[in-house]
């Protein structure tokens, strides 16, 4: 809900409590995201790569972290994530948007 109104810092709260009683891939790229919209990057950027250090092969953190990578205009960083995605599974339904 927090979220959806775009209240994220209250957003970071209820889902750093979150963080000490349940890890779920889903959980750290929801707080990079909300750490994305509230332009905390480094605090962004380390949450997607959490999500992808404990769940190598979710598909959505490499995207969302691209996408971070290319609002600061880091092409190169941006390019290299996606080309990870690609490469973990060639045919997911996202493939499209990544190439």
């Amino acid at each position: 809900m927090y979220v959806n109104t775009n209240d994220y810092q209250q957003a970071l709260l209820i889902l750093k409590k979150t963080e000490g009683l349940y890890r779920e891939k889903n959980l750290f790229r929801n707080i990079g995201l909300c750490y994305l919209n509230e332009n905390n990057l480094s605090k962004a950027e380390e949450y997607f790569q959490k999500a992808i250090y404990c769940y190598p092969n979710f598909i959505n953190a490499y995207h969302s972290l691209a996408s971070m990578y290319i609002q600061q205009e880091e092409y190169q960083k941006a390019i290299e994530q996606w080309e990870r995605a690609i490469k973990l599974n060639n045919n997911f339904e996202e493939k499209h948007i990544f190439l």
